[in-house]
């Protein structure tokens, strides 16, 4: 079920909240909020001591038939939102919520298309829980407390029952106590007044309206009294007040930063259709930005914490966020940027929303923002930069803010700044020209910061160290700081499947260079990646794979060296059976590196590795093509596997390649070609396929190589068909002369 909220004339705004039950969005189930009606304030005398009970039970009924209205009026629109909840598919529900029409009339109704997504994680804070703010325990109350809370009842009297200048002036006493303790929670509550101050927003006397919201800013601290203000379905009031007449913004995101801290909060704000409205005062604001600016943070900080939910953040970019952003960061001043900044790179993560700020202005408009000296400001700014970064095209805008970003990494001290800007720097290695000014101090300080072994920021920087093994600078600090055994503990020690990976992957950049791959043997490096590529994540398997094919592609007579891993032969026999092309590509190109020692090569042979490689599938899958060549050129050494290859699968794929005219894939193809060729049975297998035409255009090859086996394969094949047609020849002339012979012997006897 869902919530709507509908408009009209100049009456006050109405409200219903519908019970959630079976809800999946990381929210209590079972539990259920409230809404509030008032078309106009009534003064209940202070000697009424059911006042609290009469206000729940008017808003309850209201309750009930606002919720048949909306029954009513909805049922195409949930429709619509429970076939969209039944697409397995993200992108197909992304696709679905994109065409969905939103209303353009007084009645703002969220169609729910949201809720088919999964709940979030981060929703699920012990902080954020109510159950931790409904004690009502007066027992441990202080003498103090008691006095305070009697004031404060009577107090509360005149707001209530007095008239207008009364009631003001009662407020403003009020400010002067301490609202954020608890006798003053209890005071409230008992007295029935929370909901009598929410009316009070509602209503159009500017100082009464202020007045009010500056108490309950105050109270609100409490979380127990902002809970009850949620429960009794103020923060839409407040947001209803917000829209209608821009009094007291300030107060109010003061109010709602304390209510929302309550995760059925956010649930509530996105059902009955808020999130629309508070875009739209954040637009309304923007154009008097020069006034507005700190009001546009307070609402920004509101918007923030809503994102909190993952399905907010989808809401939030379907309702036309990416426009404010960019009006609001185009003319914001410098010390009220740092909200706008935030929602930026947190909403960034979202590819779909990344792809909406794609603009160089927006860009350069961020870079201006990087400032060491606001720490907050200079992180998300960092950060943005390095959503932003994943557009090639805004590289090279990027690029212009490598200084300050260089600047930022020698001299901050905060941890998250520092892994922020090297993210955003680290983005730029596959630009040659900044490569080669990339400053070596800059790596050491990132090598420096993964020695400090900080757990909480050890995944940001270990995606810098990621992109920065591709430089080969990187890799000669890396082996001067010694940090491979540090890498290699993380594999051993650390439970997080991202920052294994992640090691990997260094460790596969790093496998590379000799003299890393023996430092990362040393270490036990090895030993590590064969037991990732048994027992790791698919994607962990395939890092380690590709890691343990370049660590022994560097390491020099490593045939010895793979014998003494206990299991390995089996191992990778055991890989081959597994559908993953990607794992396949890996075992495949380690099977070749492992196969150029003669002993591995006998030992994999007599295991029937080729018998396995012979009938893979998706042999015409391009990531499988090249380590599927290697492996075959180098098992074909041994003339045993050249009659087990004999297979119409394997020649009809290599016949595929042929016509790619791959550069890359020519030289083992042509080489695993020539070796099969030497086998006559082969020969005609390759001319049942159709080979012969693409064999004799690789002549032409640029690679000598190639041209030579090329040349060698058509050779043997030209051989096997001179040679039937030698036999073809002679069994001919036999045959005709036995004809000639038997004719001969025939005459004779008719003589005869």
């Amino acid at each position: 079920m869902f919530l709507s909220r509908k408009k009209s004339g100049g009456s006050p705004s109405t409200e219903s909240h519908l019970d959630p039950i079976n809800d999946n969005d990381g929210d209590e189930s079972g539990t259920t909020g409230s809404g509030d009606s008032r078309n106009e304030i009534t003064h209940i005398s202070h000697d009424s001591e059911d006042f609290g009970e009469l206000e729940k039970s008017s808003r309850l009924d209201h309750l009930e038939e606002s919720s048949m209205h909306f029954q009513d009026k909805s049922d195409s629109a949930i429709d619509q939102a429970e076939d969209i909840q039944k697409k397995s598919n993200f992108e197909e529900f992304i696709d679905a919520i994109n065409t969905l029409k939103t209303t353009k009339s007084y009645e703002i109704f969220y169609d729910g298309a949201e809720e088919a997504l999964p709940y979030s994680d981060d929703e699920y804070v012990a902080e954020d829980d109510e159950r931790f703010f409904t004690d009502e325990d007066r027992l441990s109350f202080s003498r103090e407390q008691l006095v305070e809370y009697q004031h404060l009842t009577k107090l509360l009297r005149f707001v209530k029952g007095g008239g207008r200048c009364t009631t003001i002036l009662s407020l403003s006493i009020l400010k002067d106590h301490d609202l954020q303790d608890r006798s003053a929670f209890s005071a409230f509550k008992d007295s029935g007044a929370i909901s009598v101050l929410l009316n009070f927003i509602e209503m159009s006397d500017r100082d009464l309206k202020l007045t009010t919201l500056c108490v309950l800013r105050d109270a609100c601290k409490n979380p127990a009294f902002a809970y009850e203000i949620f429960r009794l379905g103020g923060i839409i009031t407040i947001i209803d007040s917000m829209t209608t007449d821009h009094v007291g913004m300030q107060e109010s995101c003061v109010i709602l930063l304390n209510v929302l801290q309550f995760r059925r909060a956010r649930r509530v704000v996105r059902r009955v259709g808020s999130i629309s409205k508070l875009l739209t005062v954040l637009d309304e604001l923007s154009e008097s930005m020069n006034e507005n600016s700190l009001t546009i943070a307070s609402v920004t900080r509101v918007i923030l914490l809503i994102c909190k939910s993952e399905k907010n953040k989808y809401v939030v970019i379907r309702y036309g966020i990416p426009k404010v952003i960019m009006k609001i960061i185009a003319s914001i001043p410098h010390s009220s940027a740092t909200p706008i900044i935030s929602l930026l790179a947190v909403l960034l993560k979202i590819p779909a929303f990344r792809t909406q700020m794609c603009d160089p202005d927006l860009t350069m408009n961020i870079i201006k923002f990087l400032d060491n000296q606001d720490i907050d400001l200079a992180r998300s700014s960092a950060e943005s930069l390095h959503y932003l970064s994943f557009d090639p095209q805004l590289l090279r805008f990027i690029r212009q803010a490598s200084s300050k970003l260089t600047d930022i990494i020698k001299t901050t001290k905060d941890p998250s700044v520092f892994c922020s800007a090297s993210n955003t720097l680290t983005r730029l290695v596959g630009d040659n020209d900044f490569l080669k000014r990339f400053p070596d101090d800059v790596i050491e300080n990132m090598v420096d910061f993964l020695k400090k072994d900080n757990p909480m920021y050890l995944s940001r920087i270990m995606l810098s160290l990621v992109e920065l093994s591709k430089i080969s600078t990187a890799v000669q600090v890396f082996k001067q700081r010694k940090i491979f055994s540090i890498l290699i503990k993380h594999l051993q020690t650390s439970n997080s499947d991202d920052i294994i990976w992640k090691t990997v992957l260094i460790l596969q950049e790093c496998g590379k260079d000799q003299e890393a791959a023996e430092l990362i043997n040393t270490n036990g490096g090895l030993q590590e990646l064969w037991t990732l590529l048994r027992l790791g994540s698919p994607r962990v398997q395939i890092g380690a794979g590709w890691a343990i094919r370049n660590c022994l592609a560097a390491i020099e007579n490593h045939g010895e060296l793979v014998r003494s891993f206990d299991g390995v032969f089996y191992l990778l026999l055991a890989t081959l059976n597994i559908e993953d092309v990607h794992l396949l590509a890996a075992t495949c190109a380690i099977i070749a590196e492992v196969v150029k020692d003669s002993n591995n090569l006998q030992i994999l042979t007599d295991l029937g590795v080729v018998y396995k490689l012979s009938r893979l599938p998706h042999l015409e899958d391009p990531v499988l093509r090249k380590p599927f060549c290697d492996a075959a050129a180098n098992l074909l050494e041994l003339p045993k596997n050249r009659t087990d290859f004999s297979n119409r699968h394997v020649l009809s794929a290599m016949r595929a390649y042929i016509e790619l005219r791959d550069s890359i894939l020519n030289q083992p193809l042509t080489k695993a070609i020539y070796d099969l060729s030497r086998i006559p049975s082969n020969c005609i297998l390759l001319h049942d396929v159709g080979a012969a035409p693409g064999i004799l255009k690789l002549i032409a090859d640029e690679d000598p190589n190639t041209q030579e086996k090329s040349a060698l394969s058509l050779r043997n094949m030209r051989k096997l068909l001179d040679a039937n047609r030698s036999a073809a020849q002679k069994s001919r002339k036999d045959l005709a002369r036995t004809e000639l012979q038997s004719k001969g012997q025939s005459l004779l006897v008719l003589k005869c």
